[in-house]
């Protein structure tokens, strides 16, 4: 259009010309002649730069998955709009779904149809399934070792299967023991301070309307992960560190499930139907202590603000031996069938693997978690919130004795489920449960797929 409003003028020009006679004819048509070239030039180079500018800030769209969290939705919506600011050429929409419907209705079922996002928050529970079915992009290349050096030395393990780095973590969920402070006080308790004392302390507590302990019931990876750390306190791993064969059926295994058992069954401080993973039994005064861990203090505090959170480390089996947690977290990973996989894993590494004021931003508030990296927990110990209680408790007294959420294949994890569920609500005793995990676990390493892992882990 440009082009031709020029030409136009170009016409009208010459035409004007000639009325004032033919002695100026030829001098006229080489003037023509030139600014007719001029023009055309200029529109064509105008052309050019204006599909080159069209190029340069062609924009690609990503989507960005996570589960619903107040306490963190205004952080992460703010990081999201930065990084769009930041990136012309990449706009991230980001999305968040119910805790129960996350991992299962909404993300397994959307990349299954090919419809799932291009970043997305995996935990440990889910981890080597998503990589074994090639689920996850490695991100070597992007999440460069300089970055990497920053993080602390188990976190990133966590998240490395043979030499390929598949997530970027960026919270350390810390495990503990939850627990009724005024009640405590009250009954003039103190925190159990090993296995027996879990269970008089709880036989003291509970009432018609108040159970002694909350374990989670319901069959899923938290309940894995809540269980974890009472296996290694008592001695125990899931597999031999080969992963040629299931360990879980030896004491350690055996032990863990009878206590878990124990607790519904045998004494009845624990109730069958379990509670929330915020802990919201206990500050309605419907538990006196709970395996929960940090992430619930921001919920007290926002829901209920009347309430005392007490925090103490999980009571060790014995009280000469050490008490162990474990701690989990989410991490950003990229979907193999994403269509952009340069932005997505740009994206994926830039939320926090980068610039650390990120990662403080995420923490501070809500406060709910600690950071896999070193210069992060520098800068958050100093700051006020995390003075107050019971921060310190998880800084100074837990974390140090803390090990992360171990990742196994699906098969594995349903193993340690229903051997969990068998304990609860079966009948079986902890060393029938062990016995009947190990079968399953055993029965799967032996077979292609347990080369499979051999292979991924080497």
């Amino acid at each position: 259009m440009k082009k031709l409003s020029i030409l136009l003028f170009v016409a009208v020009f010459i035409i004007s010309i000639l009325f004032f006679g033919v002695s100026c004819k030829k001098e006229t048509e080489d003037i023509a002649e030139q600014m007719v070239e001029e023009a055309t030039d200029k529109t064509e180079e105008e052309v050019i730069d204006e599909n080159t500018e069209e190029e340069i800030i062609e924009e690609v769209t990503i989507k960005f998955w996570k589960y619903q969290d107040e306490n963190e939705q205004e952080t992460l919506e703010a990081l999201v709009a930065k990084f769009n600011e930041e990136n012309e050429d990449i706009n991230v929409v980001f999305e968040t779904f119910p805790w129960e419907q996350y991992t299962g209705e909404k993300l397994i079922t959307a990349i299954a149809g090919g419809m799932g996002p291009d970043v997305y928050w995996l935990s440990a529970g889910d981890f080597l399934k998503f990589v074994m079915n090639g689920l996850v992009l490695p991100l070597n290349d992007t999440f460069t070792e300089n970055l990497q050096a920053d993080f602390l030395e188990q976190s990133i393990k966590a998240v490395t299967i043979g030499e390929s780095i598949y997530g970027v973590p960026h919270e350390m969920g810390v495990q503990s023991l939850i627990y009724d402070k005024k009640l405590f006080e009250q009954e003039g308790l103190n925190p159990p301070g090993d296995w027996d004392e879990l269970i008089e302390v709880a036989l003291k507590l509970k009432t018609g309307t108040r159970w002694g302990i909350t374990l989670p019931t319901h069959p899923d990876v938290f309940e894995n992960f809540i269980w974890y750390p009472w296996l290694w306190m008592a001695g125990g791993e899931v597999v031999d560190s080969s992963w040629t064969k299931a360990t879980i059926n030896e004491s350690g295994g055996a032990q863990a499930l009878q206590l878990w058992g124990d607790l519904v069954n045998k004494y009845e401080v624990a109730s069958p139907k379990g509670g929330t993973a915020f802990g919201e039994d206990i500050a309605t005064g419907h538990s006196a202590m709970a395996m929960l861990g940090h992430w619930v203090v921001d919920n007290y505090k926002a829901n209920y603000p009347d309430f005392e959170i007490g925090v103490a480390q999980l009571p060790p089996l014995t009280k000469d031996s050490k008490s162990i947690a474990a701690y989990g977290g989410w991490w950003s990973v990229v979907n193999s069938q994403t269509e952009h996989p340069e932005a997505a894993k740009k994206f994926a590494v830039w939320l926090f693997g980068q610039d650390s004021q990120n990662c403080i931003d995420l923490l501070t508030p809500p406060g709910t978690y600690l950071s896999p990296r070193k210069s992060v927990m520098d800068e958050v110990v100093n700051i006020d919130y995390y003075k107050e209680w019971p921060h310190p408790v998880y800084i100074e007294e837990i974390w140090p004795n803390t090990r992360p959420e171990p990742a196994y294949p699906a098969e594995i994890v349903v193993a340690i489920t229903e051997a969990i569920q068998e304990v609860l609500f079966g009948g079986s005793t902890g060393q029938e449960a062990a016995d009947n995990a190990a079968e399953k676990i055993n029965s799967y390493l032996s077979g292609p797929d347990g080369d499979k892992v051999r292979g991924l882990l080497k």
